[in-house]
């Protein structure tokens, strides 16, 4: 499953601190898995000490797509596909969505990334909306040596 963390930390903008809100998305079990990873990632890497978390929600992405040779030039863009199925009761054709997390550096890069997904699955698939987000950093297993290093299990 996926996770959403809100964490605020603490910036310094010459006039005093400001906080300011950063979003994660954290792959976990539980609430308590994630809340205890984010703990540990922000314990281990964050540069700032004064990081909260401030909330953790359950996303639905059906797939998360990350580049393997990021640059740190890239974004994550949300990629909503349409899957289009035939009622069994009715015989009608009905479209089912789901969402998938893209690393990209355009929207263009994101929708080819999507389309290299797609092939050769069987289902129905199109390409319906990609748009950038706000996620600053997606955490998945195998997790970072980063959180392995500092886990006392």
């Amino acid at each position: 499953m996926y996770y959403e963390v809100k964490v605020t930390h603490a910036v310094e903008t010459g006039k005093g601190v400001r906080f300011k809100a950063r979003n994660y998305i954290v792959e976990g079990e539980t609430f308590a898995h994630v809340e205890e990873t984010m703990a540990t990632w922000i314990t281990a890497s964050a540069p700032d000490p004064l990081m909260i978390i401030k909330s953790i929600k359950d996303v639905k992405y059906k797939a998360i797509i990350q580049t393997a040779d990021s640059d740190g030039d890239t974004a994550w863009y949300k990629v909503r596909q349409v899957m289009t199925d035939i009622d069994e009761a009715t015989g009608k054709e009905k479209e089912s969505y789901a969402y998938l997390l893209i690393e990209a550096e355009t929207p263009e890069e994101a929708q080819d990334k999507f389309k290299d997904w797609c092939r050769g699955k069987m289902e129905d698939i199109e390409f319906s909306l990609c748009a950038k987000t706000n996620i600053a950093e997606v955490l998945l297993y195998p997790m970072d040596s980063r959180l392995r290093a500092g886990r006392n299990n």
